[in-house]
């Protein structure tokens, strides 16, 4: 699953893309639909990646704006269509049919999503709602997690970090899903802290496997 990060790139990106297409809407009506269609993505995108960092994913809300979002994308395809002289309504009509449905996946994809880590999640949730800074449940969590949301596993471990900095495991835990990634300079200095706090994790940094607290 796409982290709030990749969803606001992903957003930006549609927006930079929606002013190319308004370039050459000059040239061709077409490409003035295509014009507010990435303008519409990119709002959702952004949109979905604001609430991504909220600490609770309220699903009813975000469902309602991206119906909003849907419906406003409807309302000015239904007008621009409509206006005098404006010909290609087959290809407009098509490409709107294309972003909509994109939409709907998209939003759907990501329930799905985070309706799996919730899942996976819950026994470890509802011993922190007891103890907040239980590093174990914490540990226990983001590895978990890392299949599923590799940015919220993070985040276990940057807490666990926050509780106790001596924490060995977690230093090492947090380089294994920085390499995975892919930021290996970054992660060559928490295999380091690891390394420094207890050498017995030389094996464990050759391994690059997660370590679990029973």
């Amino acid at each position: 699953m796409k982290d709030s990060n990749q969803w606001i790139k992903q957003g930006l990106l549609f927006l930079f893309l929606s002013f190319l297409f308004y370039f050459f809407s000059f040239i061709d009506q077409t490409f003035y639909i295509i014009f507010l269609l990435n303008i519409v993505f990119s709002v959702f995108g952004v949109m979905t990646g604001l609430f991504l960092k909220r600490q609770h994913f309220n699903k009813n809300i975000y469902l309602i704006i991206t119906t909003i979002i849907v419906l406003i994308l409807l309302v000015l395809m239904y007008q621009t269509t409509i206006s005098p002289g404006y010909s290609n309504k087959l290809y407009s009509y098509i490409f709107a049919v294309i972003y909509i449905l994109g939409i709907i996946w998209s939003a759907y994809n990501l329930i799905h999503e985070l309706d799996k880590t919730q899942n996976i999640s819950k026994p470890y949730d509802e011993a922190l709602e007891i103890n907040p800074d239980d590093t174990r449940a914490l540990k226990n969590k983001g590895a978990s997690l890392v299949e599923v949301d590799i940015g919220k596993a993070l985040d276990c471990f940057d807490k666990i970090l926050l509780i106790n900095p001596n924490d060995s495991a977690a230093w090492h835990n947090k380089a294994v899903l920085l390499d995975k990634q892919g930021k290996h300079r970054e992660a060559l200095s928490y295999y380091d802290k690891a390394l420094e706090l207890d050498p017995g994790f030389k094996q464990a940094k050759n391994d690059n496997k997660i370590i679990l607290e029973n």
